[in-house]
């Protein structure tokens, strides 16, 4: 481990692009820390797959919000609200397993 045992790096492609730090707390994820792994300049390019692969890693989690830190940055910041705005608001239940049948 490099970063820590709580740290998710953020894989677009083939790129390390970011890392993070949170924690689930009260159905929602707590963001404790956001790092760029790419160039300032780069950042935009990759929001769009990184809004969808965060919706997707919200619904997963099955949070209902998410706290985001102060001085996270524009750019973090962009990413995080695309990525909260596009988790559906429905999403099934995951089945029990005494509800499976066998």
């Amino acid at each position: 481990r490099r970063w820590g045992y709580y740290v998710v790096p953020v894989v677009v492609g083939d790129r390390f692009v970011a890392r993070f730090d949170g924690r689930v707390e009260d159905r929602r994820l707590r963001l404790d820390g956001w790092w760029w792994e790419v160039a300032e300049g780069e950042r935009v390019a990759f929001g769009e797959a990184l809004e969808a692969g965060l919706a997707r890693f919200l619904a997963y989690l099955g949070v209902e919000g998410v706290a985001l830190p102060r001085g996270l940055g524009r750019t973090a910041r962009a990413v995080w609200r695309g990525g909260v705005a596009r988790v559906p608001e429905w999403r099934p239940a995951a089945p029990s397993p005494a509800a499976v049948p066998a």
